[in-house]
């Protein structure tokens, strides 16, 4: 038996010694083959280029063999022996040896003398070496056999060297030649109406035929692994039937959808400092027409998350793995919403169809400290800015003069547009939290609604200031007040019409973080659709706030040409009181919502105070200023009380004589 065992590897070192020319002669392959009996199986212990192979081929019970091959490790890939409780004793053993450029192959015979039967395996050694790797995806690349054997190889090489096909640069070539393999896979025709397939426990893949419905969406079935612990973070996935009916109809009536399941998500490891904390799945539509991507109706998917109380200062984001990105595969956002989450699930919702997954994200610049008290700020101020000013609206209506200015009235609804903004953004949270989407969508609709109303009556003060302070010949305006409200009520009434009416699935519920950022997220009624919330507002306020800005820069102007070229010193105002004449304006014309396009870098935090400060006290502010003016015009004498329209600051400057003022500029009364 040793002579037969020493024939076959001398051909073997033969044929090795004329495909590796290059070698030292000293770089034989020596095999040992000893026996421990069925308990501990077989030992083979190969030395190839000065290094030792071992090999404990438990071919005989269920573990997976061991190999290592000195600093480097390697795995081995056998096939299953049958009948293994049979064996009582080894009486034969036949061992062969090949080397194929990238692995050891050998071949062991078995035979029993209880069951007089032989038993054959056939094994096969893969260096864990960039080159042996590169070799081996190269080979499975090219074969024309099974599909699903072909996987199964590959991703024993995922399973046995890990860390390797990153540290090597071909985690992109084996991720693209797994994805190409799923995609036949999938295709291939099967009976029944669904078919698993589970490769090392690496990945599963579910293929499921679906007949189309009139239901909207529908529920696809998730294969699971044999761990009962991942069993346990299987997530859920909803899909719409927009969807699946881009697939092709097959021969038998259905439209497959296949669902992939990793176990890890080491192949979608990037640059980016992102730690996954959910399972990573893969939906497809088999043999779809076209790039599924811009769905109306979303897919939803529910994903158990992992233990994420280790992180700090993160939150956790849905997110899709851009295989095309242009600086390489990437975890991106675009088209992806976490619209809920508790402690233990986050459920998201994307436009597109790819790979999938929850991750943890920094939380740039801001720590859960200054969440906790930006959020405290945001809520005392909403509630301070609500009650004020309703109270100004209600005295408005209760002292109603027939003869009040226009000021006043554009001011009070100014008030009122920011008391229904405030009292939307107090009430959200809580109507988040009933689950109910019809009121979820309707408050989110009505909040947006309010946040352009102020915006426009923002731009009705400046307007209105312009006509007073900057033009300086008589104008009058028919039905002034009704015209102005009608900008400031009706634009956004057409501006969120067009919305609804395009895409009403631009509202709902979304996740954000509030106190706690790392796993106390918290939802609210708002737009789901980054790309329409930033577009939208950001251009709609930044017309407003371009005008405004001169309009405020242009009276602020004029009064430090008042200050300068006219009153005798004696008579000329405190300065504070032009501070304050300044600082009210940009309350009414609302300059300090443009604190949000400073909001970044180094900036990002002192920022964000000012502006949760400013903004959310500016209801409080414009009733201190509106309390100013009142009392500033009871101050002055009648008939001038009746000519001023904008506020404290110009009925002081009405109020002067005519040689106080810088020629040129008249506060004129229009009806």
């Amino acid at each position: 038996m040793l002579c037969t065992i020493l024939t076959k590897l001398s051909i073997c070192l033969l044929a090795f010694s004329l495909v590796k020319r290059t070698e030292q002669e000293n770089n034989t392959i020596n095999v040992t083959i000893s026996t421990y009996g069925k308990q501990n199986g077989t030992k083979l212990q190969a030395i190839w280029n000065g290094s030792s192979i071992d090999v404990f081929d438990n071919v005989l019970r269920h573990d997976p063999p061991v190999c290592a091959y000195g600093n480097d490790s390697c795995y081995i890939n056998c096939t299953q022996l049958y009948n293994k409780t049979s064996i009582a004793n080894i009486t034969d053993m036949e061992t062969s040896v090949e080397f194929s450029g990238f692995s050891l192959k050998f071949n062991v015979s078995l035979a029993t003398l209880s069951s007089r039967a032989s038993f054959s395996s056939s094994c096969e050694i893969t260096l864990c070496e960039c080159t042996h790797v590169g070799n081996k995806l190269e080979k499975l690349n090219k074969e024309s056999g099974k599909l699903w054997n072909t996987l199964w190889e590959l991703t024993l090489i995922e399973k046995e060297c890990p860390g390797q096909l990153n540290h090597c640069q071909l985690l992109y070539n084996y991720t693209q030649l797994q994805t190409s393999i799923l995609k036949n896979l999938s295709a291939e025709n099967f009976e029944g109406i669904r078919k698993d397939y589970s490769f090392n426990d690496i990945i599963i893949l579910s293929v499921n035929k679906i007949n189309v419905s009139e239901e909207v969406e529908i529920e696809i079935p998730v294969p699971m692994f044999s761990s009962e612990e991942q069993r346990n973070f299987t997530p859920r996935i909803i899909l719409p039937t927009e969807a699946i009916l881009k697939g092709q109809q097959m021969d038998d009536g259905y439209r497959r959808v296949a669902v992939i399941v990793y176990n890890s998500s080491t192949q979608f490891e990037t640059p980016q400092n992102k730690e996954v904390v959910s399972l990573v799945i893969r939906i497809m539509v088999v043999q779809s027409h076209s790039n599924i991507s811009n769905l109306t109706t979303p897919v939803k998917m529910y994903f158990p998350l992992y233990d994420i109380s280790m992180f700090q200062n993160q939150k956790t984001e849905c997110l899709f793995y851009d295989e095309k990105a242009a600086d390489g595969p990437l975890w991106s956002d675009k088209g992806c919403q976490k619209v809920n989450e508790t402690d233990a699930t986050t459920v998201c919702t994307c436009d597109h169809m790819t790979v999938f997954a929850v991750l943890m994200v920094p939380i740039k610049g801001i720590d859960s400290k200054n969440w906790e008290i930006l959020t405290v700020i945001s809520y005392i101020g909403s509630g301070l800015s609500a009650a004020f000013t309703a109270i100004s609206v209600l005295m408005y209506f209760i002292i109603r003069n027939p003869k009040q200015d226009h000021s006043t009235t554009i001011h009070v609804c100014l008030s009122a547009a920011l008391y229904l903004l405030n009292m939307s953004f107090l009430l959200n949270e809580w109507l988040a939290n009933m689950n109910q989407d019809a009121v979820c969508k309707t408050i989110a609709i009505l909040m947006h609604y309010f946040l352009l109303c102020c915006f426009s009556w923002m731009a009705v003060e400046a307007i209105h200031l312009y006509l007073l302070m900057v033009k300086v010949f008589n104008t009058y305006v028919r039905h002034y007040i009704a015209k102005l409200s009608l900008f400031g009520w009706g634009i956004p009434v057409i501006i969120i019409g067009i919305s609804v009416c395009i895409r009403n699935d631009f509202y709902g519920s979304i996740g954000v973080t509030i106190h706690n950022s790392t796993n106390q997220d918290s939802k609210i009624c708002w737009i789901t659709n980054h790309t329409f919330f930033y577009g939208l507002n950001l251009s709609y306020f930044a017309i407003i706030f371009l005008f405004n800005t001169g309009i405020l820069i242009t009276v602020a102007a004029k009064i430090a040409q008042l200050r300068k070229f006219g009153c005798a010193l004696p008579n000329r105002r405190a300065v504070w009181k032009d501070v304050f004449t300044v600082f009210g304006m940009s309350c009414l014309l609302g300059t300090t919502w443009g604190l949000a396009f400073l909001g970044f870098g180094i900036f990002t935090i002192p920022v964000l105070y000012l502006f949760s400060i400013f903004n959310s006290l500016q209801g409080f502010f414009i009733f201190l200023w509106t309390c100013a003016s009142s009392r500033s015009k009871k101050l002055n004498n009648p008939e001038t009380t009746k000519n001023t329209n904008t506020g404290a600051e110009l009925s002081s400057f009405s109020n002067q004589k005519e040689t106080c003022i810088y020629p040129g500029i008249q506060i004129n009364s229009y009806q």
